[in-house]
């Protein structure tokens, strides 16, 4: 699974083992890759689609769930 993070927050955090980083320049786009449990992850679609109040996943909270 993918998760759309703000520019710079890929950088900000200490990402537990596994976790996939892509970007992390402080103006491009950055996303982690968390590996599945189990099963086929394809085709990629968005389970939660970015917003404009709302365009990418809280890195915290994501961690907590991480943990």
């Amino acid at each position: 699974m993918y998760f759309l993070l703000a520019p710079g927050e890929i950088a900000a955090h200490d990402w537990p083992l596994g976790v996939q980083r892509h970007g992390g320049g402080s103006r491009t786009v950055t996303y982690i890759g968390i590996p599945a449990l189990e099963g086929n992850t394809w085709p990629l679609r968005w389970y939660s689609v970015p917003t404009v109040t709302a365009p990418y996943v809280c890195p915290a909270r994501l961690l907590d769930a991480l943990e």
